[in-house]
């Protein structure tokens, strides 16, 4: 039988950083367990951020509503300036509310995909 001494070290070590905010919900590993890539290490609080998703999916309702309404009053005003029965100044009124309406999809979309991201960050998982 041969007897040795020494220490041991892991074969890999990682830092953790979360790029999420919110409390500390659960957290599912200890320091020093084992653990594989992109497992689930934590949750952080998520139901501000959850709320701010809802938030963003009803601005982008919202802003749907109002683009389809711009749609409407500029093809209305199209036909009416095909006839000579409106001023330009309308109809180029009319055409930049459609823009306008158009950049707040876009927008709201955006929020969207930023509040989704903000849900995501309060998962933490192993690099």
């Amino acid at each position: 039988m041969l007897r040795l001494t020494g220490t041991t070290a892991a074969h890999r070590q990682s830092a953790v950083a979360v790029s999420g905010m919110g409390m500390l919900k659960q957290l599912l590993v200890r320091e020093g367990d084992v653990v594989k890539a992109g497992q689930v290490i934590a949750r952080l609080d998520s139901a501000g951020s959850s709320l701010q998703l809802k938030q963003a999916e009803a601005a982008l309702a919202m802003a749907k509503v109002q683009l389809e309404a711009a749609e409407r009053e500029h093809q209305r005003l199209e036909n009416l300036a095909k006839d000579k029965a409106v001023a330009g100044v309308q109809l180029d009124q009319a055409a930049t509310g459609h823009k306008a309406a158009q950049a707040g999809v876009n927008q709201a979309q955006a929020l969207i995909n930023m509040a989704r991201k903000a849900v995501a960050d309060t998962v933490v998982r192993a690099p």
